[in-house]
């Protein structure tokens, strides 16, 4: 469509929560909302990345406190498309996994995921797959040195890779919260 799509998740009071997806001709105009108060698939998607491969876009979100969906989006990337494949079913918090971040590396797909407990940092754990919606491999704690495997204290949010380079920069939300 040659526009620039964003999609974006609203909390509301009482922890209601929807994705509103916007669009633009430009990066930095105005953007127009085209699709409002969206839950794909009927669920409340949680913290949630997108992830474009091959001209093709997915998003990757947390159905609250049950599993992670992995969702192929509509060719214009305004919708969910028809596709979706479920991933990670853990009984409870924190080892649901929330915070997904999406690359691939020499023909794998990577997922950083973070456990749940609110605020409070939680464990990191990274997953493989040959493809999107194929079987995930959990790989563990992803930090080397971190002995509390919480990401040293952060939640990934993105990674992306170093144009021009085999490298790859995490960036991650920091919780500054006092800690009894």
């Amino acid at each position: 469509t040659k526009k620039f799509v964003m999609w974006l998740k609203i909390m509301g009071e009482g922890y209601h929560q929807y994705m509103t997806v916007a669009t633009s001709d430009a990066i930095t105009d105005p953007y127009k909302i085209v699709n409002e108060r969206l839950h794909p698939y009927g669920i409340l998607a949680g913290d949630f990345d997108l992830f474009e491969d091959e001209g093709k876009g997915y998003i990757i979100f947390e159905r609250a406190h049950s599993d992670m969906i992995i969702a192929d989006l509509t060719e214009d990337y305004l919708d969910v498309g028809m596709k979706y494949s479920v991933h990670f079913p853990r009984k409870c918090p924190p080892y649901v996994r929330e915070a997904p971040a999406v690359f691939k590396k020499d023909g794998y797909y990577y997922m950083f995921t973070s456990g749940t407990t609110a605020k409070l940092p939680n464990q990191s754990e990274i997953a493989r797959a040959k493809s999107m919606h194929g079987e995930w491999e959990v790989l563990g704690a992803p930090h080397i040195g971190d002995d509390k495997h919480t990401s040293f204290d952060s939640q990934i949010s993105c990674v992306f890779k170093v144009e021009g380079t085999d490298k790859f920069i995490a960036m991650a939300d920091r919780w500054l919260i006092d800690l009894p």
